[in-house]
């Protein structure tokens, strides 16, 4: 099964993308270059999701003062225990199944200072996931690219809080058993938004 948009949508979701940035950017010009951020290329951070949905813990690689490199992992793993009370003619059954979920994003963001403890920020970036297991040979994965804004606000030098949400096109594949040894496919594309997101920073 396949459920997919014009080629003329995603050009649109992509333009949408493309242009996410323009607002915050257009505001953003206007404020004083005498209020740098303080950061410098070759400093490292990390960040983490405070609230809201998102990957985990994240690594940030700024290779120049308003921009860095970011990548995202996320993952979770489930265990699954399932047992069936013995009947009149059957004996007690268990089954036990692991599964787990892995999640990646990189991008490129790019800072404008509002002043010497705020700015905004821009992010577009490219993500991954995949997940199998829970005991069968069902499994799913999926790809996509994604445009963030987001505003952050440094409580001193080496720590900031911000909040971001944005838009993810994305395709994605799910293959589950079909009987006799067969394996379908169900295939979707699609563009949303993403859920708002606190996130916490510390530099380095």
């Amino acid at each position: 099964m396949s459920n997919r948009p014009s080629h003329s949508a995603a050009a649109v979701a992509a333009a949408l993308l493309l242009l996410a940035a323009a607002p915050a950017s257009a505001v953003a010009q206007q404020a004083s270059a005498a209020s740098p951020l303080p950061f410098h290329a070759g400093q490292w951070g990390i960040s983490a999701n405070v609230s809201g949905a998102g990957n985990g813990l994240g690594a940030l690689r700024f290779t120049a003062p308003n921009r860095a490199l970011v990548l995202d992992l996320g993952f979770a793993i489930t265990r699954q225990a399932q047992t069936v009370p013995a009947g009149p003619f059957s004996p007690e059954l268990s089954q036990h199944s692991t599964g787990g979920t892995a999640t990646l994003s990189l991008g490129l963001r790019h800072f404008r200072p509002l002043s010497s403890a705020v700015a905004f920020f821009n992010t577009l970036g490219v993500d991954g996931n995949y997940q199998g297991g829970g005991g069968g040979s069902s499994h799913s994965w999926g790809a996509g690219v994604f445009g963030d804004l987001g505003a952050q606000y440094m409580l001193d030098p080496r720590f900031s809080l911000g909040v971001a949400t944005g838009l993810h096109l994305g395709y994605g594949e799910y293959r589950y058993p079909a009987g006799n040894g067969n394996v379908a496919t169900n295939s979707t594309v699609s563009l949303h938004s993403t859920p708002a997101r606190f996130i916490g920073a510390v530099y380095f």
